[in-house]
């Protein structure tokens, strides 16, 4: 089983305002409708995974999607979000995306999707450089469980880095354009100019 899980949890720090919850110009969808139209259509089920402090905003959006709570305690950052979910969904590979990466379209989707389906192994994007994308990645519900115990673990990347049965895909220098993920109000205004 795939689900689909869509990380809005994080402190948004250098945005100062909830990432999944921002609209892009004249858009009537948040960020996070936004990243579950893109992933709909690839997965059983959607994931929101959100922040204690910012729940009751998300709920407000009226989701038909599952909204689940980042509890996973000594754990920060994604890893977080996707522990708390793994924990739901043992049994359940994950499509994990952050809601700040709106620049990501169906065809990276599908390259990631087809990919997976290959052989049912984690999978991930390489840059130009090698350097591993974590998102958007799909983390295999074996590749958790081996690591779930391991405290160490500082980000998806640990868990990634560490292990060679993954599928990696080269990211082409002209697809670089779709991992942008966008941390302040300055990026925003960048990639979307009124």
């Amino acid at each position: 089983m795939l689900n689909g899980l869509i990380l809005c949890g994080g402190d948004s720090s250098r945005m100062k305002t909830d990432k999944g919850l921002i609209k892009s110009n004249n858009s009537s969808y948040h960020w996070v409708q936004n990243m579950i139209h893109l992933i709909s259509p690839y997965v059983e089920n959607v994931i929101v995974s959100v922040s204690q402090k910012n729940e009751s905003e998300y709920y407000k959006l009226s989701l038909k999607e599952e909204i689940l709570v980042d509890e996973t305690a000594n754990i920060q950052g994604p890893l977080r979000g996707i522990y708390t979910a793994y924990q739901k969904y043992s049994k359940s590979d994950f499509l994990v995306l952050t809601c700040d990466i709106q620049l990501m379209d169906q065809k990276m989707i599908e390259k990631l999707i087809n990919f997976y389906s290959s052989n049912q192994k984690s999978t991930c994007f390489e840059d130009v450089n090698g350097l591993l994308n974590p998102f958007p990645a799909i983390f295999s519900c074996l590749l958790l469980s081996q690591n779930i115990q391991n405290k160490e673990r500082k980000g998806p990347l640990s868990l990634l880095n560490n292990t060679t049965k993954i599928n990696k895909i080269k990211i082409l220098e002209e697809e670089m354009k779709y991992f942008v993920n966008f941390n302040t109000q300055k990026d925003i205004q960048n990639a979307f100019p009124i």
